[in-house]
């Protein structure tokens, strides 16, 4: 089985700080920008705020973490990544606490070789997907005979 984890609500999908350093420490794929594009290159935009605790920064405008001179931006836009171990390990151990404020997120259970989509609702809610689940193509109902 595989789980897809995926935003019930309005506002899209976000993580909580501590989650985001969690899924940085457990592997999840971030992509790495180097010292020229941190907060400081953003100047107004991007105040980042230290994590107790951790030796990492959040800035909340980009949902990144600042770590060392560099900026750590998580592929949340890829939705196979959303089934990653790392990430569903993350958001089994920290629960609701793994959601930023203001987002719910869920868990959709999967066999393993279901491939899925997801479907971004214009409130920012996500939809996971199942070729073949909805009576619809492209919009179009057909009649089920």
């Amino acid at each position: 089985m595989k789980y897809v984890i995926y935003s019930a609500g309005a506002g899209g999908f976000r993580l909580s700080e501590k989650a985001l350093v969690r899924l940085h420490k457990a592997g999840y794929p971030f992509e790495e920008l180097p010292k020229e594009f941190t907060a400081g290159a953003w100047p107004g935009m991007c105040s980042a705020s230290p994590i107790e605790g951790e030796d990492y920064t959040y800035l909340p405008a980009v949902g990144a973490l600042q770590k060392d001179g560099k900026l750590y931006i998580p592929n949340f836009f890829d939705a196979s990544l959303r089934s990653h171990p790392a990430l569903v390990k993350v958001f089994q151990s920290m629960e609701d606490k793994a959601a930023a404020i203001h987002c719910k997120l869920c868990t959709r259970k999967l066999e393993n070789d279901t491939p899925y989509t997801l479907l971004v609702h214009e409130d920012g809610s996500e939809t996971v997907r199942i070729p073949g689940e909805e009576p619809y193509v492209q919009g179009f109902v057909f009649d089920e005979e």
